[in-house]
This record gives C-alpha cells, sequence and structure tokens, in this order.
C-alpha cells in the first residue's frame, strides 16, 4: 500500500505521539526516533511531534521542551530535509502553549480543537463534536476520536 500511496506523490506524515511525563533518558527517546527517521525517510517527509494530553486537556508543551527538542534534533539529523510538525490544541484566544524556542523547532504547525478549551464563537463545533460522538454506537462512544 505504501508503495502506491508513494507512487502517486502523495506525502506521507509520520507521528511521533510521546508520553505526557518523560519516563526513560532524553537520549534514548532521541536514538529510537534517528532510527526510526532513517528507517522511514526514503517515504517519511513530514514528522510530527505530538505529546499525548489528559483526557480533554491541553499538553503541556513547555514542561516537556527537552523531549520535543531531543525529537526534532534526531529527525534532522537523520534527515535534514525533512518537514517538523508541531500538533497543538486551540480554542481560547489568548492560550499559548509554546514558547517562541520551542515554536521555531517546528516547519509547520497542526492545529486541533479542544472542545474543552472553545469559547463562545466557536459553539458550533461543539454541537458539532457532540452530534458526531452521538452518531457512535453506544460501546464506542466514551473512546477518544481517534481510537473508533
Amino acid at each position: 500500500m505504501i508503495q502506491e500511496i508513494t507512487r502517486k506523490g502523495f506525502k506521507v506524515l509520520g507521528s511521533f505521539i510521546l508520553p505526557r511525563e518523560i519516563k526513560a533518558d532524553l537520549a534514548d527517546y532521541k536514538e529510537y526516533a534517528r532510527k526510526v527517521v532513517n528507517l522511514y525517510k526514503d517515504i517519511i517527509s513530514i514528522w510530527e511531534i505530538y505529546i499525548q494530553p489528559k483526557e480533554d486537556s491541553i499538553p503541556d508543551l513547555i514542561r516537556n521542551k527537552e523531549l520535543i527538542q531531543a525529537i526534532a534534533e534526531a529527525i534532522k539529523e537523520a534527515d535534514p530535509k525533512a518537514i517538523i510538525a508541531g500538533n497543538l490544541p486551540y480554542g481560547k484566544q489568548d492560550y499559548e502553549p509554546v514558547d517562541s524556542e520551542t515554536l521555531d523547532l517546528f516547519d509547520i504547525i497542526s492545529l486541533n480543537y479542544k472542545p474543552s478549551i472553545l469559547t463562545e464563537p466557536q459553539q458550533a463545533v461543539l454541537e458539532a463534536y457532540k452530534s458526531l460522538r452521538e452518531s457512535f454506537p453506544e460501546d464506542k462512544k466514551a473512546l477518544p476520536l481517534w481510537q473508533i
């Protein structure tokens, strides 16, 4: 399948979904990321760095700054041409989830609505989200959207 996708000219995005808390040596995370990128750099040109948030909360990207930096460095060391995407939640207009130094590690930003931080003008999105969840089978309604 991946050959068909790349033959058609699609760009492929790989994701590093990182833990909320650093549970290993940063060098181990970095070595893992370097090996993954080396293995797939002929297929994947964009790498997303995503800190898994607690259910319906905002990931703490500032607290995980060293981990994000280690993964970003590993990506660029393994593939200097790689594009690094940062995954950020948004909703409140005054919310600043990352400092400029961390933001500078990314080439592109992926924004995700978080229903818990929507402002009043974004209530239509919240209603659409609720309707979407209601359409799921009963045994799936409590799962995060990405697990349905």
